[in-house]
């Protein structure tokens, strides 16, 4: 990979033009299963309530209006449509069974809380949160009033990230405290020290481009030791992990084609405009963090240590450090819909900048795809699908927060990383003695 622009060398031939066939019928794509079931079977309403002039829901005393001859008029009917819906759908959320929310264990098993997440409160010398700041944070947390979040102690000038934002009730689909993620694995878990190295060997390859894994001793070391890790979750081939496999990803797909996405390189149109994907990134070796001090700081809330040294070339993203800058400031659903504006433009032969995007077709089971008279557009059509996956994720994020600071609590990757220096320099924590 260079620096060069890739577009010339990427071919659209490189996806596929159409979709393979699923036989999703229009009832299949509507989602007549699952909650969408639930949710018509509990209004007891088919679609014919949605277009102007149909049967009504059962009249209501607040149904009384009346259009000419006696009849309900249209705006009646369509405002009592729009609340059958929307009780349905309340109505099938609420019968939904209550979530369990089970954590690692870590926050009750050490009294010194150094297997949760404390940045930005005050901590000792070891990097050990006060006990008094973590309780004034748990008593937030646990109350959910935002007084309460004002009166937490803090150890400097940076601030948590919203964490009331896991505490927002959202109008549409399942409240987010019915959502369930796993717990993490434990502080002390053969897992959790796989991660972590893991993370380090992601630190340790920044600066190494991805397209040179292959060749990299660096790579070949990361991936050896972690081939001999006794709990390690991470892709392998043939039961070890390769330089091909290093840092991906075990699901389905992510095994095929280079570490990072076409999606990541193309230039995007973005309507009449377009956006090269080049991204401001640091110089290779600006690297912080690495003293105890600077560390520790950070865990106080202070800054980091030294300011970023800026390439003064934009990059297409090349390696780690590239991808961590560029993620350092992503809009949320940026990758997403970068990925979206690629796929839902129809390539334009006539642009001799970007080429269009790649056109890829709409699922046939699209109400309107063997309409005669119509297409979609604010539903089951471009404008309205860019507008659904920018929703998505703002659903998610709410769902992630309440997991993050209402359930797990769990330990950055850092801090963990600083309890294994505190143990390596200090032995603070002997086994067979807990703190």
């Amino acid at each position: 990979m260079t620096d060069k622009t890739p577009a010339a060398s990427l071919s659209t031939s490189t996806f596929p033009s159409k979709p393979e066939p699923s036989g999703v019928s229009r009832r299949g794509f509507l989602g007549a299963g699952g909650l969408a079931t639930a949710v018509l079977a509990a209004g007891g309403l088919g679609l014919e309530p949605m277009v102007r002039g149909s049967k009504a829901a059962a009249a209501t005393p607040e149904t009384a209006e009346t259009g000419e001859a006696g009849s309900i008029s249209p705006a009646v009917q369509r405002r009592d449509a729009a609340w059958s819906y929307r009780k349905a759908m309340a109505d099938a959320n609420r019968s939904l069974p209550l979530s369990s929310h089970p954590d690692n264990g870590d926050e009750a098993r050490y009294a010194n809380r150094i297997g949760s997440y404390s940045k930005a409160l005050p901590h000792n010398r070891f990097g050990e949160v006060d006990l008094g700041a973590y309780a004034s944070y748990r008593a937030a947390v646990d109350s959910g009033v935002p007084g309460d979040f004002e009166n937490i102690i803090m150890g400097g000038t940076n601030k948590l990230t919203n964490p009331q934002s896991g505490l927002a009730f959202d109008m549409e689909g399942a409240d987010s405290h019915l959502l369930v993620e796993p717990a993490p694995p434990a502080l002390a878990s053969a897992e959790e020290a796989g991660e972590a190295v893991e993370l380090y060997w992601m630190a340790l390859l920044r600066d190494t481009d991805f397209s040179d894994y292959g060749e990299s001793p660096l790579a070949a070391a990361a991936a050896a030791e972690l081939s001999g890790l006794t709990d390690f979750h991470g892709l392998k081939s043939g039961g070890k992990v390769t330089p091909s496999t290093l840092f991906r990803d075990p699901f389905p797909g992510c095994r095929v084609g280079p570490y990072l996405s076409h999606f990541m390189l193309l230039p995007t149109p973005f309507g009449a405009e377009y956006i090269v994907r080049q991204s401001r990134t640091a110089l290779p070796g600006d690297d912080h963090m690495t003293s105890f001090a600077g560390w520790l700081t950070v865990q106080n809330g202070g800054p980091k240590d030294g300011s970023t040294a800026w390439d003064p070339v934009r990059r297409f993203l090349r390696n780690g450090r590239d991808l961590s800058a560029w993620v350092h400031v992503d809009v949320l659903f940026q990758a997403y819909f970068n990925a979206c504006l690629i796929m839902l433009t129809p390539p334009d032969p006539s642009d001799d900048v970007t080429g269009g995007g790649l056109g890829v077709p709409l699922n046939p089971g699209n109400p309107y795809h063997g309409s005669r008279t119509q297409i979609g557009f604010g539903t089951f059509g471009a404008p309205g699908i860019k507008a659904l996956l920018c929703e998505v994720a703002s659903r998610s994020l709410k769902a992630q927060w309440y997991q993050k600071w209402f359930v797990h609590r769990r330990l950055r990757p850092e801090a963990f990383g600083g309890l294994v220096h505190v143990q390596q320099t200090k032995n603070r924590y002997p086994r067979g003695h807990p703190p």
